[in-house]
């Protein structure tokens, strides 16, 4: 396994990644990182210009200091999601803070995992939404694996459906949600777990 290092004081022309000389953003890392490698974020707010994608690729996320890493990003324009992990055999995503975009237009998703065989969010924390239509999820995730120790907290929704977490085939494990609301004619569902495969 290889570590991508990111840090907010790093540098993206003269960092190399390592611990001691980091890059600056994590859209540079993701430009470093193959199947396999890990991303370890140091403390601060991350403000990358879109949603975090990653397709196709095994891996993970990892917050140095858990709940001292935040990624907010400007503007979600490819996807509905801050953080999103499509097709991959094995993703885990550990101590991440996420803040609603920015400009909020269309980000209705904190994390969105969909096709990820063994999946693991630990002990990160979505907050601090406010969806004005369509469906909004705090986490949604498909596949297998599990999302465990992870927060959803001050998020509001004012479209047909607000999920807290919503999982087909991924176990919840001990999920803290507060401050969850919707509009009158929202349906709110804490936690929805779909399918769970023995």
């Amino acid at each position: 396994m290889h570590i991508i290092w990111v840090s907010t004081s790093g540098s993206d022309s003269e960092g190399v990644g390592s611990m001691a000389s980091p890059f600056q953003t994590i859209s540079r890392a993701m430009d470093s990182f193959v199947s396999g490698d890990q991303i370890r974020l140091l403390d601060g707010t991350y403000t990358p210009t879109d949603s975090i994608m990653v397709s196709g690729v095994d891996g993970s996320i990892f917050a140095e200091n858990p709940d001292s890493v935040f990624i907010q990003p400007q503007k979600t324009v490819s996807h509905q999601a801050c953080l999103a992990i499509i097709d991959a055999e094995r993703f885990t995503v550990q101590g991440i803070r996420i803040l609603q975009a920015a400009d909020s237009t269309g980000n209705n998703i904190g994390i969105y995992a969909e096709n990820v065989e063994n999946f693991i969010c630990n002990t990160c924390a979505i907050s601090n939404f406010e969806v004005p239509s369509g469906d909004a999820y705090g986490i949604y995730a498909s596949g297998g694996g599990r999302v465990e120790n992870c927060r959803v907290e001050n998020f509001k929704a004012y479209g047909d459906f607000l999920y807290g977490i919503k999982t087909e085939g991924i176990s919840v494990i001990d999920p803290e949600l507060s401050e969850i609301e919707g509009g009158s004619d929202t349906y709110i569902y804490a936690v929805h777990v779909d399918g769970l495969r023995e």
